[in-house]
């Protein structure tokens, strides 16, 4: 919340900067000001040229409409304002219309900063913010210092259309188009995402379409790049499938002339992560790299539609492309902040949990429930993430298994959201996208958020990262490694947030970042003051195309080929051909309430027996003291008693099947003599199965009561 300024009237405790003075020596001139006895200082309008101003407590400066205060040094550490005393100093607010600026659009040597407080309490900045390197404000261990910039608060949020592609557009702007191999391009009059027409170009394998546009510059049109995303829509005609779409990889980009050595005054999109069939809507957050350079037009625009990188394709492609827009940054955020992700789900997460609370962060964890290889087993780990989930951590969907095709995507998406949810992780309503952007297409990601709030994509780099329409994030930096935060990391992490964007850092786990690591992150976000948040905390700001998940029923199809497994992740609504008489067994501990129901879609006589019953009674003949049971007897389905209970009646101990093989059950036992097996203990398991025959076009309704399963209705 904003707080409230000293009065600005003028008095004994109002000193003015005069020309001829130094705002230095004004402050220095003030010997007395304390909590009851605030001191204001004005600085009227006009261009003052000062840094590293250094202000004690209690001393407020108000930047008139017209006053600009602008840095001298720019290779080294500096800043405009700074508090006095580096043990802290409170009361300090910069505010007015008038404006501090920087003249620095990128970190090339040096921290340059508008506004520095260390450790420090109940100050504030709140006026014109511009082109600091660095950060605008750096906050380094305060309390309660808040800060406005101007520039992005009043900033102007109307969408601006760049390009339209229609006759009368392509003649005023001048566009050129430079065609090779047989590429071609045409108006299609009401094809467009938004309506209206569009541009299709045909590009044969080894084809070329180049579209220049350099109307902005030509005309000195002006823009402020700095809070603004640029946006194409893309729409493929070809009829592709799954092999095709990643063969044909980077076809489309949009840029600037990369023969500039800054893209500083370019659009700069690269399309290249897969093919939509649908209108797709693409970000580019503003590719900011010249360290003198005033974003105020738009050199030149550039279509590039490359028939070379079609690869092993042979028809042409056809592809129609609509409005470049600019568009404002979607979030209310009135400065920048970060969240901590990590992905697939492994046994150290608690640890860096640990480290995350001791700063009273919060952490983001996307789980892959069923992923195989480099993680850990997630039944296992559960209760882990329970715990994790409580302290206020939150988790994500990762996709089920890690790899997500067109013809898993249900199961995938949905499934992992179910698991999860049902594992007391949830709700769960992010999902952070595997392997990159390069297994999505448009109308994947797409799907995505009918049962999703927000899409966290993978895409790395804090400039010209591509994203999709509904992607949460405008920057992402990686974060693996050893030791401290390397400097090249940092800075991408502050060009985001000096963009008021929410930044996504990610790592996996402790084979991947260690602790002095993740100790290193923390340092550097209560260094710079940067606010560290949670999903949910982030989309709750979003302004602009925020999303309501559109959750329809679960349903699931299966054609069975022998006996299932049924789990957490399964559809509540199973549509089932069992191909013969078949068992569906529940493999796991369900969420006590849970209801499911299955439907034989057989074309014959075939029954389908949920829950079939086992042997549940016998005797141990293995060693004695023996951890785990054997009866080697048995033909037990692997895993099929998980969640149950093993009894020792001999010695009157119990505990809950974690695992079994054919002839094996392991689970820990307490409450007998002996808690182990010797040979000879009889055992029994509960609950025994509900064995429910499901008959050719039976429905059959059943519920977990947290112990057992039971039948609601069959018929």
């Amino acid at each position: 919340m904003s707080p409230t300024h000293f009065s600005g009237i003028l008095g004994a405790n109002t000193h003015i900067v005069q020309s001829g003075q130094s705002i230095q020596s004004v402050i220095d001139s003030i010997a007395d000001a304390s909590a009851n006895n605030p001191y204001e200082v004005i600085l009227p309008p006009g261009l003052r040229e000062e840094q590293d101003i250094s202000i004690p407590s209690h001393i407020s400066i108000h930047l008139m409409a017209g006053a600009i205060v602008r840095l001298t040094t720019f290779n080294a550490d500096g800043c405009i304002f700074k508090n006095k005393d580096d043990t802290g100093n409170e009361g300090i607010h910069i505010y007015g219309e008038g404006k501090i600026e920087g003249q620095r659009w990128n970190w090339v040597s040096g921290e340059q900063c508008g506004v520095i407080f260390k450790n420090c309490e109940d100050c504030s900045v709140k006026c014109y913010i511009g082109e600091f390197s660095c950060l605008e404000v750096k906050r380094d261990h305060c309390t309660n210092v808040y800060y406005e910039n101007l520039d992005f608060t009043r900033r102007d949020k109307q969408r601006v259309r760049l390009m339209h592609f229609d006759d009368a557009t392509l003649t005023a702007h001048g566009c050129t188009f430079t065609e090779t191999g047989g590429a071609t391009h045409s108006i299609e009059a009401t094809a467009g995402p938004l309506g209206g027409s569009c541009l299709k170009v045909t590009v044969p394998k080894d084809g070329r379409c180049l579209i220049k546009d350099q109307y902005w510059r030509d005309n000195d049109k002006s823009f402020d790049l700095r809070f603004v995303k640029t946006t194409v829509w893309i729409k493929y005609l070809n009829d592709f499938d799954d092999a095709d779409a990643y063969e044909i990889d980077g076809i489309v980009r949009l840029w600037g002339t990369a023969t500039l050595a800054h893209k500083d005054k370019n659009v700069y999109i690269r399309y290249d992560r897969g093919l939509s069939r649908e209108w797709t809507k693409f970000t580019c957050y503003s590719v900011l790299t010249a360290q003198n350079s005033s974003l105020s037009a738009i050199d030149k625009t550039m279509y590039d539609i490359n028939g070379t990188l079609i690869g092993t394709y042979a028809d042409p492609v056809e592809i129609l492309i609509g409005d470049i827009s600019i568009e404002p940054i979607d979030c209310d955020f009135t400065n920048g902040s970060f969240v901590f992700s990590f992905d697939d789900g492994h046994a150290s997460w608690e640890s860096i949990a640990l480290i995350l609370e001791s700063y009273d962060f919060y952490g983001n964890f996307n789980s892959s429930p069923r992923r195989t290889g480099g993680v850990g087993d997630y039944d296992d780990l559960l209760p882990m993430f329970q715990r994790m989930h409580k302290a206020g951590h939150e988790f994500a969907s990762h996709s089920l298994t890690h790899t997500v095709v067109p013809s898993n995507l249900e199961r995938e998406v949905r499934g992992s959201k179910r698991l999860l949810e049902q594992s007391g992780l949830g709700p769960i309503n992010f999902f952070a996208k595997p392997g990159g952007n390069s297994k999505w297409s448009g109308e994947m990601q797409n799907y995505l958020l009918k049962y999703y709030k927000g899409i966290v994509e993978a895409t790395t780099g804090c400039q010209g990262a591509v994203s999709g329409k509904y992607g949460t994030f405008g920057y992402c930096a990686a974060f693996d490694g050893a030791g401290d935060l390397p400097a090249d990391i940092k800075k991408a992490i502050l060009n985001g947030i000096n963009y008021h964007q929410p930044v996504r850092g990610y790592g996996h786990d402790y084979d991947s970042l260690d602790e002095a690591r993740i100790i290193s992150m923390c340092e550097f976000m209560h260094e710079y003051g940067i606010d560290v948040l949670r999903y949910s905390d982030v989309y709750n700001t979003l302004v602009a195309d925020r999303q309501t998940s559109k959750e329809e029923p679960y349903k699931q199809t299966l054609a069975l080929t022998g006996n299932k497994v049924f789990r957490p992740e399964d559809m509540p609504v199973m549509f089932v051909d069992p191909g013969a008489n078949r068992n569906l067994t529940p493999s796991a501990v369900f969420q006590e309430g849970l209801v499911t129901t299955i439907i034989n879609t057989a074309d014959a006589a075939e029954t389908i027996t949920f829950d079939p019953t086992f042997t549940a009674a016998g005797n141990h003949d293995g060693a004695n003291g023996a951890a785990i049971l054997t009866d080697s007897g048995e033909s037990w389905t692997i895993n099929q008693l998980i969640g149950k209970t093993i009894n020792n009646t001999t010695d009157g101990s119990s505990g809950t099947v974690t695992a079994n093989t054919a002839t094996t059950i392991t689970a820990i036992l307490s409450g007998g003599t002996d808690n182990d097996w010797d040979a000879a203990d009889a055992y029994t398991i509960t609950p025994v199965g509900l064995n429910q025959a499901i008959a050719q076009n039976e429905r059959a309704i059943l519920t977990f009561d947290g112990s057992g399963w039971f039948k609601v209705f069959v018929g």
